[in-house]
C-alpha cells in the first residue's frame, strides 16, 4: 500500500519545496520508491532535478489540461528510487 504525504500552503517561501526534496531524498535512501509531484507554477522543485536549458516534453500541466497519462510524464532522477512529476508555469492559470 502506498503512503501519500503532502506539503501545502498558499504562502510562498515557507520551505515546501525544500522539505519535499529532503524528505523524498531520505525516503529513497532507505529504499522507498518515491515520487515527487511538483504542483507549484514556479517549479522550484523541478529545477533541482532538471537543467535550466532542458525542455520538458510532459509535465503535470499536461495531465491536468490534456488528460495525458501520468506514467508518461514521470521522469527518473539520478537518485535511485526517486522520480519526479515536473511542474510547469502553465499551472498559473488554475
Amino acid at each position: 500500500m502506498s503512503t501519500i504525504i503532502c506539503f501545502a500552503n498558499n504562502k510562498g517561501g515557507v520551505g515546501k519545496s525544500t522539505l519535499t526534496m529532503n524528505l523524498g531524498g531520505a525516503l529513497s535512501e532507505i529504499g522507498k520508491q518515491t515520487l515527487l509531484v511538483d504542483l507549484d507554477p514556479q517549479a522550484n522543485l523541478t529545477s533541482v532535478f532538471v537543467d535550466n536549458g532542458q525542455s520538458l516534453a510532459l509535465t503535470v500541466a499536461d495531465i491536468i489540461y490534456d488528460d495525458t497519462d501520468i506514467e508518461a510524464a514521470i521522469r527518473a532522477t539520478k537518485i535511485d528510487n526517486l522520480a519526479l512529476l515536473p511542474s510547469s508555469s502553465k499551472l498559473q492559470d488554475i
